[in-house]
């Protein structure tokens, strides 16, 4: 695109920079010279009919405090002709899947916890709201739309799909992602249809469901009347996680429940995806009620980094991970350099030769078997053979064709029974004439002992347990390479739960009136029984007699004592206990994984061998029987014979079950040590 064309911008000329997305209306490039801005670039046939709505968009700005990457000037090339348009560039962000998603939420979120994905959540319904306070409507609502910095702001992208409208017309939103799409338009031509603020609301809840929810959909759940698709819940009005309405679909195991979350948050949501779009809620109360989410968390004395509403029973966070999930929220201990777990120089040398032993060892996934050529040399003249045979065969043939024919003329009526004698006698003549018969014949006694002993070779060439013996050496050198990290791992856990012990006996040791000057909100605790902080943590705080705003005034205060919990040293001690402890432990491991490793790839090595002498065919009496067969396909052949083709079996491949096997052994994780 950049190749031939140039683009101006307000009459100055754009030098494009790196292509920072791609798409079915056009491209996004960097600018090289005004790292702030962005540059979207139409396909050629599609930017005739972009040019009035962007045009508008220009002449009224989005006024949303950089809460909207909306289009800024109009781009034309050489010719003039409008081309796209330049927009703020959101610089350091990632897509919203990526913060939802558990997986990626570590990588490219660590520092994240549940009160940062209500904090999210109420950002992105600012930005929703910053558009219709404009007059606009977004239409395509979805996940993709959305991209999140480190510090929890919220940009819209893909400005210029949204329904924009003027006193003369309205430029409409003409796509929409299904999953996000409310059940009225469900099916419906979407470039026909104006979209209201009421459509927006819709996608927002699935937007701020899938947060909070860690990346359910909100109509997908487990059926018993059969598969639904999520547009189809959706059409069907079949809100999985209702609590209030019964339908065809229930939560999936191991899932958030709305009861996980305050009342008016979850309120919210029955609402949003209840039968009557009138009652959707606004961008303007999803912000109240998720800030006031975030200001209602209470901290999780189980965990680290468990925050939950203070008025929930127990941790929905713990009892999701206690179910088999991977966890949610995983504590990152203080940098410190305290344990010494690398591999020492000479293990890491006897690691890097196993690994290059076992490069050098790659069983074949089939095995086709080749006869070794042993032509006869040049000159080569057959044997003479006696003709005796074939002038017997032929006196036979004389014989059976006489006898028949006299019996035909001697006894008219029974000439049905000399036609197969005549046969015979014919077959016998025919066979005597070929000059190639003793060959042929020859040729298929040593084809049937060669086929024979190739099936035998290529029965004892085990291609499937050379495959996993190939499979579990290497699952064994991934699991010693992985060695220093899973006892690096091993520690860290170890001063998590050090770090947790010592969080509960700080609030076991901190007195609930310590947590407060206001003399009546201690006699409240007092006269229910709680003595502690780690009593009021883990008290149903919604059966307690206090009032919302004592109720927030205890958590910070409980999270002001947290805070004073020595961490740092905490984590010293305790990974130099577990370093300690584990270091005569991680030797042995290390040492009987270097034995198993060792012992596998003398058997991978063995079974190899067997492989490659059974594809070369290396055996002696083959070759004998190879040279005899090349000399009676040369006889055939010069007496004007066709000689067989040589007993190939058919090639050999690995059982779906070794496929299977060898998968889990070198896909999945390593093999505890």
């Amino acid at each position: 695109m950049r190749a031939d064309r140039s683009f101006f911008a307000d009459g100055a000329p754009l030098r494009l920079g790196d292509r920072l997305g791609k798409g079915g209306e056009g491209e996004v490039f960097a600018l090289a010279e005004q790292p702030n801005l962005a540059a979207k670039i139409y396909h050629t046939d599609r930017a005739p009919g972009r040019r009035a709505k962007i045009t508008v968009m220009i002449a009224a700005p989005l006024e949303a405090g950089g809460l909207v990457a909306a289009p800024s000037a109009i781009i034309t090339d050489g010719t003039g002709a409008f081309s796209g348009f330049l927009m703020p560039r959101v610089a350091d962000a990632a897509p919203l899947h990526d913060l939802y998603a558990p997986g990626s939420r570590r990588e490219i979120f660590p520092d994240a916890d549940y009160r940062f994905l209500l904090r999210v959540a109420a950002n992105a319904a600012r930005a929703v709201a910053a558009v219709h306070d404009a007059g606009h409507v977004i239409g395509d609502v979805n996940h993709s739309g959305f991209l999140i910095s480190q510090d929890g702001l919220v940009a819209l992208i893909d400005a210029d799909s949204f329904q924009v409208r003027t006193d003369d017309a309205v430029h409409r939103c003409t796509v929409g992602v299904p999953e996000y799409t409310p059940p009225e338009l469900q099916g419906s031509s979407l470039s026909e249809i104006d979209r209201t603020p009421a459509h927006d609301a819709f996608g927002l809840a699935v937007v701020v469901f899938q947060l909070l929810f860690f990346g359910r959909h909100p109509f997908s759940g487990v059926s018993e009347t059969g598969h639904l698709t999520i547009p189809e819940a959706i059409a069907a009005g079949a809100f999985a996680f209702s609590a209030t309405r019964s339908g065809p679909l229930t939560p999936p195991p191991g899932a958030m429940a709305l009861t996980d979350l305050p009342a008016a948050l979850a309120d919210l949501f029955e609402r949003a995806f209840g039968p009557t779009p009138e009652q959707r809620p606004s961008p303007r109360d999803w912000i109240e009620a998720l800030s006031d989410a975030e200001n209602a968390q209470r901290p999780c004395l189980d965990a680290v980094r468990h925050d939950y509403d203070l008025n929930a029973g127990a941790c929905p966070l713990c009892r999701i991970e206690n179910e088999g999930a991977a966890p949610l929220f995983p504590w990152r201990p203080p940098e410190l350099t305290v344990t010494d777990v690398a591999l020492p120089k000479a293990a890491a040398d006897a690691l890097n030769k196993a690994r290059d032993q076992l490069t050098g060892l790659i069983p074949p996934t089939s095995l086709t078997l080749t006869l070794p050529s042993r032509p006869p040399p040049d000159g080569f003249q057959p044997p003479k053979r006696s003709r005796w045979p074939e002038i017997m065969r032929i006196v036979g043939g004389l014989l059976c064709i006489g006898i028949s024919a006299t019996n035909g003329i001697m006894i008219p009526n029974n000439w049905l029974l000399s036609v197969p004698g005549l046969l015979a006698g014919a077959a016998l003549i025919r066979g005597g004439l070929k000059r190639d018969r003793a060959a042929q014949q020859d040729l298929l006694r040593i084809d049937s002992v060669l086929s024979r002993r190739l099936l035998d070779i290529q029965a004892r060439a085990d291609l499937d347990a050379a495959a996993l013996a190939h499979a579990r050496a290497t699952s064994l050198i991934n699991a010693r390479a992985a060695l220093p990290e899973t006892f690096e791992a091993s520690a860290r856990e170890r001063a998590e739960n050090r770090l947790v012990d010592a969080r509960q006996e700080r609030m076991a040791a901190t007195p609930a009136s310590a947590l407060t000057d206001d003399s009546r909100t201690v006699q409240k605790l007092t006269e229910a029984h709680v003595q502690t902080a780690a009593d009021l943590l883990r008290a149903p705080l919604n059966q307690l007699p206090l009032a919302e705003g004592e109720q927030r005034a205890l958590m910070a205060a409980c999270r002001e004592a947290l805070d004073r919990v020595p961490v740092k040293t905490i984590v010293a001690d305790a990974l130099l206990a577990a370093a300690a402890d584990t270091s005569a432990e991680m030797a042995d491991k290390a040492s009987s994984l270097d034995k198993r490793i060792a012992a596998e790839l003398r058997e991978l090595t063995r079974r190899m061998h067997t492989v490659e002498l059974a594809a070369r065919v290396a055996d002696p009496e083959i070759t004998d029987m190879v040279e005899q067969r090349e000399k009676l396909v040369r006889e055939v052949e010069l007496v004007g014979g066709k000689p067989p083709a040589p007993p190939v079996p058919p090639p050999r491949f690995l059982r779906a079950a070794t496929r299977q096997l060898v998968r889990e052994l070198t896909i999945g994780s390593p093999p505890q040590p």
